[in-house]
């Protein structure tokens, strides 16, 4: 009881909080509410009802999906995987699944983020197929975790210390060959030739495929083999993929160099799809056969399906259609923009809240504080809509602070240096944990600054002057 007692003061918040939103939901609740009444009426068995719930939940999240950019790639990997973990026979999570699909969605509602409603129709969507009854199983709970928007949005927050650590690695194995190559920031230099390992050639984005094919793996072995494995062994196969990532990265890395394989050609891609079948798919379908020794024996727990209550599967479809009225991107802490303290610079404020100061040596950006559970508005989002190319990203220290760097280069343009980091007045960080932690604990909502410049040198003396103020 405790736990419905939360939830309901949770939808109690939503409704106070949103009351133009409640009355949309309310409007569409006598729809689905007809609906429903009608699908109980001429539908016969607890089956068909799924069947129908599960296509209305599916039509009904369309639009909302639409909303944030439509399927991914790991997302529709999540679709033609599902089926392969699914169970006749295994235990049935469905309070845990029901409860856990309507907190997903309630804080859907309260903080805008699309990840939350990913995993609450995903945990719907399980719980009509415990209806049919094609039981999920851990791992289909896993498929739902690694293949949620909030995992791609984490790697691409934290992914240029690892292009770091990475591009220096494969730089020491090179060194054998090359004694002459040099690694700076995220370059490697070999022959006056840059290449440069950015997000996209480092391949970090293939992360969710590999831990798709590592349930994948599992789900075929534990078929198989009429067994099938416990949390242990799933948080072990997962960790053992994430290191294979890694590594195959490191070895992508190196063939690209000795290769000289650009970006944009075609053997750049394919020294890309070797690897990732080499060196990460067939690994895992080996060790998922190692694993089986790991597996427990499925008993023949009770088949029969459960049953899915009307009221309560009229309320998720009212739950993941209304999801559509939900405003995307609303949650974001009301802060007064950022006072650097800077003078004899021409001011400009954007609909959005960024601020412009520029004079005929720098270009100042100040982007509004985001919400510490959101994205933040990261520079190179700005600078790659608006045609430029991100060079030779590295991390300095500037007056006992870091700060990020980058070069940004255009056709027809001369390239610009560029620094930016997260302030909030006082505090200077480029650490992405900081700045949330400490917005949770009130120390003040930190914006994203950014400062560019034709001349190097003279980005770093307004950095310097900025971080110092």
């Amino acid at each position: 009881m405790m736990y419905y007692r939360h939830i309901r003061q949770l939808a109690l918040n939503v409704c106070l909080n949103n009351p133009c939103l409640c009355e949309k939901i309310a409007s569409l609740a006598t729809i689905v509410t007809s609906l429903m009444t009608h699908i109980s009426k001429y539908t016969r068995g607890g089956k068909n009802k799924a069947f129908i719930v599960l296509f209305l939940l599916v039509i009904t999240a369309v639009p909302v999906i639409d909303k944030y950019g439509g399927l991914r790639f790991e997302q529709i990997l999540f679709i033609l995987a599902l089926p392969f973990t699914l169970r006749r026979h295994s235990k049935v999570y469905q309070r845990l699944t029901m409860i856990g699909a309507f907190v997903f969605l309630l804080l859907y509602y309260v903080l805008h983020i699309y990840s939350m409603f990913y995993i609450g129709l995903g945990m719907t969507v399980m719980l009509c197929l415990m209806a049919i009854p094609y039981r999920p199983t851990l791992l289909s709970y896993m498929l739902i975790a690694v293949t949620t928007p909030a995992l791609q949005y984490l790697f691409q927050v934290f992914s240029f210390a690892i292009r770091l650590h990475l591009t220096q690695v494969a730089g020491n194995v090179l060194e054998v060959f090359y004694p002459t190559i040099e690694v700076a920031g995220n370059c490697l230099v070999l022959n006056g030739i840059n290449f440069t390992i950015a997000p996209e050639c480092l391949g970090l984005n293939m992360l969710s495929s590999t831990l798709v094919v590592a349930v994948f793996s599992l789900a075929f072995w534990s078929k198989r083999s009429k067994a099938q494995g416990g949390v242990f062994v799933i948080i072990a196969f997962a960790t053992v993929a994430f290191a294979l990532v890694a590594a195959g990265n490191v070895v992508r890395i190196i063939l690209t160099v000795m290769l000289s394989a650009m970006p944009d050609t075609a053997l750049h891609e394919f020294i890309g799809l070797v690897v990732f079948l080499i060196y990460i798919c067939l690994p895992l379908l080996l060790l998922g056969a190692f694993a089986r020794r790991f597996f427990n024996t499925i008993t023949n727990t009770h088949s029969k399906a459960i049953r899915l209550p009307l009221i309560v599967a009229s309320l998720f479809v009212l739950l993941i259609a209304g999801a559509y009225f939900v405003d995307r991107n609303q949650v974001q802490e009301a802060q007064e923009p950022l006072d650097l303290g800077i003078d004899g610079m021409q001011q400009s404020c954007s609909t959005d809240g960024v601020v412009k100061m520029s004079n005929d040596k720098v270009l100042i950006y100040i982007k509004p504080p985001a919400f510490f559970l959101g994205s933040d508005h990261h520079p190179f989002i700005c600078w790659r809509a608006s045609g430029y190319h991100i060079k030779n990203e590295n991390i300095i220290t500037i007056g006992g602070h870091d700060v990020y760097t980058f070069q940004i280069e255009k056709d027809g343009e001369e390239p610009m240096y560029s620094c930016w980091w997260y302030s909030n007045g006082q505090k200077h960080t480029c650490s992405q944990m900081q700045w949330r932690l400490a917005a949770i604990k009130g120390e003040g909502a930190y914006s994203v600054v950014n400062v560019s410049s034709l001349n190097k040198d003279e980005c770093l003396r307004q950095v310097l002057m900025l971080v110092n103020n």
